[in-house]
Protein backbone atom coordinates (compact mmCIF):
# COMPACT_ATOMS: atom_id res chain seq x y z
CA UNK A 1 0.00 0.00 0.00
CA UNK A 2 0.98 3.44 -0.95
CA UNK A 3 0.09 6.66 0.92
CA UNK A 4 -0.17 10.16 -0.77
CA UNK A 5 -0.73 13.41 1.20
CA UNK A 6 -3.54 15.62 -0.37
CA UNK A 7 -4.64 18.86 0.38
CA UNK A 8 -6.97 19.03 3.67
CA UNK A 9 -9.18 21.79 4.73
CA UNK A 10 -9.26 23.69 7.57
CA UNK A 11 -9.17 20.59 10.36
CA UNK A 12 -9.06 17.83 8.19
CA UNK A 13 -5.73 15.40 7.49
CA UNK A 14 -6.22 14.10 3.65
CA UNK A 15 -4.54 10.93 2.07
CA UNK A 16 -5.25 8.67 -0.86
CA UNK A 17 -4.42 5.14 -0.11
CA UNK A 18 -3.70 2.62 -3.21
CA UNK A 19 -3.95 -0.71 -1.83
CA UNK A 20 -2.01 -4.10 -3.16
CA UNK A 21 -4.93 -4.39 -5.86
CA UNK A 22 -4.47 -0.73 -7.34
CA UNK A 23 -7.84 0.49 -5.73
CA UNK A 24 -7.38 4.15 -4.54
CA UNK A 25 -9.23 5.16 -1.59
CA UNK A 26 -9.31 8.32 0.46
CA UNK A 27 -8.68 8.75 4.42
CA UNK A 28 -9.36 12.05 6.07
CA UNK A 29 -8.76 12.62 9.78
CA UNK A 30 -10.32 15.01 12.23
CA UNK A 31 -8.87 16.16 15.22
CA UNK A 32 -11.98 15.78 17.15
CA UNK A 33 -13.34 12.55 17.37
CA UNK A 34 -17.03 13.61 16.60
CA UNK A 35 -15.49 15.21 13.68
CA UNK A 36 -17.04 13.58 11.00
CA UNK A 37 -20.27 12.61 12.54
CA UNK A 38 -22.24 15.10 10.52
CA UNK A 39 -20.03 14.17 7.55
CA UNK A 40 -21.58 10.78 7.79
CA UNK A 41 -24.76 12.11 8.27
CA UNK A 42 -24.96 14.59 5.26
CA UNK A 43 -23.22 11.93 2.50
CA UNK A 44 -26.42 9.15 3.72
CA UNK A 45 -29.11 11.76 2.96
CA UNK A 46 -27.49 13.12 -0.72
CA UNK A 47 -26.76 9.52 -1.73
CA UNK A 48 -30.27 8.99 -0.84
CA UNK A 49 -31.03 11.89 -3.00
CA UNK A 50 -28.96 10.06 -5.38
CA UNK A 51 -26.33 12.82 -5.44
CA UNK A 52 -22.81 11.80 -6.85
CA UNK A 53 -21.10 11.58 -3.40
CA UNK A 54 -18.47 9.30 -2.80
CA UNK A 55 -19.84 6.21 -0.49
CA UNK A 56 -18.58 5.70 3.32
CA UNK A 57 -16.83 2.52 3.46
CA UNK A 58 -15.61 2.74 7.39
CA UNK A 59 -15.34 5.40 9.77
CA UNK A 60 -14.23 5.24 13.87
CA UNK A 61 -12.40 7.01 16.35
CA UNK A 62 -8.96 6.90 17.53
CA UNK A 63 -8.44 8.33 21.28
CA UNK A 64 -6.35 11.85 19.25
CA UNK A 65 -8.92 11.66 16.48
CA UNK A 66 -11.76 10.57 14.19
CA UNK A 67 -11.30 8.72 10.99
CA UNK A 68 -13.10 8.51 7.57
CA UNK A 69 -12.88 5.98 5.09
CA UNK A 70 -14.36 6.99 1.53
CA UNK A 71 -14.13 6.00 -1.99
CA UNK A 72 -12.18 7.66 -4.35
CA UNK A 73 -13.21 9.89 -7.20
CA UNK A 74 -10.76 10.20 -10.11
CA UNK A 75 -10.59 13.33 -11.87
CA UNK A 76 -9.42 17.10 -11.27
CA UNK A 77 -11.68 19.98 -9.32
CA UNK A 78 -13.62 21.71 -11.79
CA UNK A 79 -11.46 25.12 -11.48
CA UNK A 80 -8.60 23.27 -12.75
CA UNK A 81 -10.55 21.75 -15.79
CA UNK A 82 -12.30 24.71 -17.04
CA UNK A 83 -9.52 25.53 -18.94
CA UNK A 84 -9.65 22.35 -21.09
CA UNK A 85 -13.71 21.96 -21.58
CA UNK A 86 -15.88 23.19 -24.13
CA UNK A 87 -18.36 25.35 -23.64
CA UNK A 88 -20.74 22.43 -24.00
CA UNK A 89 -19.09 20.42 -21.59
CA UNK A 90 -19.18 23.62 -19.30
CA UNK A 91 -22.99 23.67 -19.78
CA UNK A 92 -23.87 20.00 -19.18
CA UNK A 93 -21.99 20.38 -15.96
CA UNK A 94 -23.76 23.65 -14.97
CA UNK A 95 -26.86 21.51 -15.68
CA UNK A 96 -26.40 19.19 -13.43
CA UNK A 97 -25.07 21.29 -10.90
CA UNK A 98 -28.11 23.04 -10.75
CA UNK A 99 -29.82 19.88 -10.80
CA UNK A 100 -28.65 18.62 -7.85
CA UNK A 101 -29.15 22.01 -5.89
CA UNK A 102 -32.64 22.01 -7.17
CA UNK A 103 -32.95 18.47 -5.59
CA UNK A 104 -31.32 19.46 -2.14
CA UNK A 105 -33.61 22.41 -2.00
CA UNK A 106 -36.56 19.87 -1.36
CA UNK A 107 -35.35 19.12 1.75
CA UNK A 108 -37.51 20.37 4.43
CA UNK A 109 -36.53 23.56 5.91
CA UNK A 110 -34.05 24.22 8.76
CA UNK A 111 -34.95 24.98 12.40
CA UNK A 112 -32.82 28.09 11.65
CA UNK A 113 -29.81 29.20 9.60
CA UNK A 114 -26.27 27.98 9.29
CA UNK A 115 -23.98 25.31 8.53
CA UNK A 116 -25.16 21.89 9.99
CA UNK A 117 -26.02 18.12 8.71
CA UNK A 118 -29.28 17.72 7.52
CA UNK A 119 -32.23 18.12 9.78
CA UNK A 120 -29.36 18.87 12.56
CA UNK A 121 -30.27 22.19 14.85
CA UNK A 122 -28.63 25.56 13.56
CA UNK A 123 -27.23 28.11 15.28
CA UNK A 124 -28.32 31.00 13.78
CA UNK A 125 -31.89 32.83 14.36
CA UNK A 126 -31.72 34.92 10.91
CA UNK A 127 -30.04 34.79 7.80
CA UNK A 128 -28.58 38.17 8.13
CA UNK A 129 -26.97 37.21 10.88
CA UNK A 130 -25.00 33.98 9.62
CA UNK A 131 -23.67 36.26 6.24
CA UNK A 132 -22.73 39.17 8.47
CA UNK A 133 -24.80 41.51 6.03
CA UNK A 134 -23.46 44.93 6.04
CA UNK A 135 -25.53 47.95 4.46
CA UNK A 136 -27.54 47.14 1.78
CA UNK A 137 -29.85 49.11 -1.00
CA UNK A 138 -33.36 49.04 0.87
CA UNK A 139 -34.71 46.66 -1.37
CA UNK A 140 -32.38 43.85 -1.02
CA UNK A 141 -32.17 45.03 2.80
CA UNK A 142 -36.22 43.86 3.03
CA UNK A 143 -35.56 40.51 0.82
CA UNK A 144 -32.38 39.17 3.27
CA UNK A 145 -35.19 39.91 5.70
CA UNK A 146 -37.85 37.46 3.87
CA UNK A 147 -35.15 34.69 3.39
CA UNK A 148 -36.28 31.19 5.00
CA UNK A 149 -34.16 28.66 6.12
CA UNK A 150 -33.70 26.13 2.53
CA UNK A 151 -31.50 23.75 2.42
CA UNK A 152 -28.51 23.73 -0.19
CA UNK A 153 -24.80 22.73 -0.90
CA UNK A 154 -22.81 25.74 -0.30
CA UNK A 155 -19.53 24.46 -1.30
CA UNK A 156 -20.30 22.61 -4.79
CA UNK A 157 -18.36 25.62 -6.55
CA UNK A 158 -15.17 25.55 -8.56
CA UNK A 159 -13.77 23.18 -5.70
CA UNK A 160 -15.47 20.21 -4.91
CA UNK A 161 -16.55 19.54 -8.11
CA UNK A 162 -14.11 16.65 -9.72
CA UNK A 163 -14.29 16.38 -13.74
CA UNK A 164 -12.47 13.74 -15.56
CA UNK A 165 -12.14 14.58 -19.68
CA UNK A 166 -14.84 16.80 -19.73
CA UNK A 167 -17.34 15.34 -17.33
CA UNK A 168 -18.90 15.92 -13.80
CA UNK A 169 -17.14 12.48 -11.82
CA UNK A 170 -18.46 13.62 -8.09
CA UNK A 171 -19.31 15.80 -5.40
CA UNK A 172 -16.40 15.83 -2.65
CA UNK A 173 -15.57 17.27 0.75
CA UNK A 174 -19.20 17.68 1.79
CA UNK A 175 -19.20 18.00 5.22
CA UNK A 176 -22.96 19.43 5.67
CA UNK A 177 -25.38 21.23 4.12
CA UNK A 178 -26.43 25.01 4.49
CA UNK A 179 -30.17 26.34 5.96
CA UNK A 180 -30.31 29.35 3.86
CA UNK A 181 -30.19 31.28 0.65
CA UNK A 182 -29.45 29.39 -2.42
CA UNK A 183 -28.19 31.97 -3.88
CA UNK A 184 -25.41 32.38 -2.01
CA UNK A 185 -23.55 29.21 -3.50
CA UNK A 186 -23.76 30.91 -6.97
CA UNK A 187 -22.19 34.15 -5.36
CA UNK A 188 -19.53 31.70 -3.57
CA UNK A 189 -18.89 29.95 -7.19
CA UNK A 190 -18.56 33.32 -9.31
CA UNK A 191 -16.02 34.55 -6.54
CA UNK A 192 -14.57 32.18 -6.42
CA UNK A 193 -13.69 31.29 -9.50
CA UNK A 194 -12.48 35.17 -10.18
CA UNK A 195 -10.15 34.53 -7.21
CA UNK A 196 -8.52 30.80 -8.62
CA UNK A 197 -8.97 31.66 -12.38
CA UNK A 198 -9.93 34.79 -13.46
CA UNK A 199 -12.03 35.40 -16.38
CA UNK A 200 -11.55 31.77 -17.01
CA UNK A 201 -14.32 30.59 -15.12
CA UNK A 202 -16.36 33.40 -16.71
CA UNK A 203 -18.36 31.29 -19.31
CA UNK A 204 -19.29 28.47 -16.64
CA UNK A 205 -20.63 31.69 -13.95
CA UNK A 206 -22.59 32.86 -16.29
CA UNK A 207 -24.44 29.41 -17.41
CA UNK A 208 -25.01 28.86 -13.74
CA UNK A 209 -26.61 31.80 -13.42
CA UNK A 210 -28.40 31.68 -16.39
CA UNK A 211 -29.90 28.22 -15.81
CA UNK A 212 -30.97 29.19 -12.30
CA UNK A 213 -33.08 31.68 -13.69
CA UNK A 214 -32.89 34.44 -10.65
CA UNK A 215 -35.22 37.68 -10.98
CA UNK A 216 -34.63 41.00 -11.64
CA UNK A 217 -34.11 41.40 -7.52
CA UNK A 218 -32.62 38.51 -7.24
CA UNK A 219 -30.05 39.33 -9.40
CA UNK A 220 -29.00 42.76 -7.59
CA UNK A 221 -29.37 40.16 -4.02
CA UNK A 222 -26.70 38.00 -6.16
CA UNK A 223 -24.38 40.90 -6.96
CA UNK A 224 -24.42 41.85 -3.20
CA UNK A 225 -23.46 38.45 -2.19
CA UNK A 226 -20.76 38.46 -4.54
CA UNK A 227 -19.90 42.37 -3.05
CA UNK A 228 -19.55 40.77 0.42
CA UNK A 229 -17.49 37.74 -0.64
CA UNK A 230 -15.16 39.48 -2.35
CA UNK A 231 -14.43 41.66 0.32
CA UNK A 232 -13.63 38.65 2.39
CA UNK A 233 -11.69 37.26 0.12
CA UNK A 234 -9.28 39.93 0.21
CA UNK A 235 -9.23 40.30 3.42
CA UNK A 236 -8.31 36.71 3.45
CA UNK A 237 -5.61 36.64 0.84
CA UNK A 238 -4.39 39.94 -0.37
CA UNK A 239 -1.29 40.16 2.11
CA UNK A 240 0.18 36.56 0.25
CA UNK A 241 -1.65 37.18 -3.69
CA UNK A 242 0.26 39.12 -6.07
CA UNK A 243 -0.84 42.87 -7.34
CA UNK A 244 -2.22 41.62 -10.53
CA UNK A 245 -4.19 39.42 -7.97
CA UNK A 246 -5.61 42.22 -5.66
CA UNK A 247 -6.40 44.26 -9.14
CA UNK A 248 -8.57 41.56 -10.32
CA UNK A 249 -10.19 41.05 -7.22
CA UNK A 250 -10.76 44.46 -6.41
CA UNK A 251 -12.02 45.53 -9.97
CA UNK A 252 -14.80 42.85 -9.71
CA UNK A 253 -15.78 43.87 -6.25
CA UNK A 254 -16.43 47.25 -7.62
CA UNK A 255 -18.64 45.85 -10.53
CA UNK A 256 -20.37 43.64 -8.13
CA UNK A 257 -21.86 46.62 -6.32
CA UNK A 258 -22.47 48.50 -9.35
CA UNK A 259 -24.66 45.46 -9.94
CA UNK A 260 -26.35 45.14 -6.99
CA UNK A 261 -27.11 48.89 -6.00
CA UNK A 262 -29.16 50.67 -8.92
CA UNK A 263 -29.46 53.66 -7.19
CA UNK A 264 -25.75 55.04 -6.49
CA UNK A 265 -22.62 54.76 -8.98
CA UNK A 266 -20.65 55.58 -5.58
CA UNK A 267 -19.00 52.49 -3.63
CA UNK A 268 -20.06 54.18 -0.20
CA UNK A 269 -24.02 53.58 0.90
CA UNK A 270 -25.97 56.85 1.27
CA UNK A 271 -28.78 56.93 4.00
CA UNK A 272 -31.17 57.99 1.29
CA UNK A 273 -31.03 54.22 -0.28
CA UNK A 274 -29.51 51.79 2.55
CA UNK A 275 -30.28 50.06 5.88
CA UNK A 276 -27.79 48.53 8.19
Amino acid sequence: MTVEPLTGGQENTVFALTLGNGARVVLRLHPRTDGFAGTCETLRVLRALELPVPQVIASGQHPAHAWLLLHWTPGQELRWALSTMTQAQQTSVAEQLVGFQRCVNTLPLGTGFGYVAPGAPCPHTSWQELISAVAAPREIADYLRSVVPTCFLDDITGKNVIIDNGELKGLIDLDHVCYGDPLYWLALTQVGLVCDIGTAGDFYASELIRLWSPTPLERRVLAYYATLMADDFIGWYAATESPAWLLRMTAARTNFWTQSDTTTSSLAPTSDNMEP
